[in-house]
């Protein structure tokens, strides 16, 4: 498990983020649905892989097993450091090309990113954030991915 560093974001908080991965490539095939289990929450992203072409569009998926605080979705491009993308404690968020859903009480969020480009390419990480109500400052951000 590595500690993820929020920099410098104003949505930063000290709460856990529970996380999956996703892959966008243009040139890899699918592969089989990944499902991680972090600190008892399941955080399952689909499709775990795509391959559009230049100028598509693309809907990426993450259901998670428990109620959120909110949602993160970061980027990774190979050999790379992650990318915070978007932050959303629910509702939608358009951001450029990105346009982001969050139903933390329904446990699902999605990103959705218009006219794709080559420069897309990368691991999708989408972070649940959750933490007891009863001690928010004993909370830490922790992420476990690939």
């Amino acid at each position: 498990m590595r500690l993820l560093s929020m920099g410098n974001h104003p949505e930063s908080s000290s709460l856990p983020l529970h996380c999956s991965t996703m892959t966008l490539v243009f040139t890899l095939m699918l592969e089989a649905l990944l499902l991680l289990s972090v600190r008892g929450v399941d955080v399952e992203q689909s499709p775990p892989a795509l391959t559009p072409q230049e100028g598509d569009s693309s809907t990426l998926w993450c259901i998670f097993s428990t109620l959120a605080d909110s949602v993160r979705w970061y980027l990774q491009k190979p050999g790379g450091r992650l990318i915070h993308l978007i932050y959303i404690p629910s509702g939608t968020r358009q951001e450029g090309r990105l346009n982001v859903t969050a139903v933390p009480k329904e446990r699902r969020s999605s990103l959705h990113i218009s006219s794709l480009r080559t420069t897309d390419s990368g691991t999708y990480f989408c972070a649940v954030q959750h933490c007891a109500t009863r001690a928010p400052a004993a909370c830490t951000q922790t992420l476990r991915g690939a």
